[in-house]
């Protein structure tokens, strides 16, 4: 997994868009608002991509008839802080995580 860590505001999201294009792989995204978003930016840049999915969606994505082998995940401290609170039933919030420097581009 490679990671993309530019400052707010540089292109991360696009760079998602086209790597999704790319991979024809579906972004992972934490909410609908944020898929909506996504779906109105590939519009805007003529960037054709699958399907995004939410974490809500995750789960029965996974288990049903998927085509694709991989997803690229956009904001990704926002969909782990949504993953873990729908496992917890919200009762645990995330206050630091760590990564390695050396997956990032």
């Amino acid at each position: 997994m490679k990671i993309i860590n530019v400052d707010r505001g540089r292109g991360k999201t696009t760079r998602a868009l086209f790597l999704s294009e790319y991979f024809e792989a579906p972004i992972l995204c934490a909410n609908e608002r944020y898929k909506k978003m996504l779906l109105e930016v590939a519009k805007e840049h003529h960037i054709m991509i699958p399907k995004p999915i939410t974490t809500h969606e995750l789960h029965t994505w996974s288990l049903g008839n998927r085509d694709a082998e991989s997803l690229i995940v956009d904001e990704m401290p926002l969909v782990l802080s949504e993953l873990i609170q729908m496992i917890t039933d919200g009762d645990i919030q995330v206050e630091c995580a760590t990564i390695s420097a050396g997956n990032m581009i």
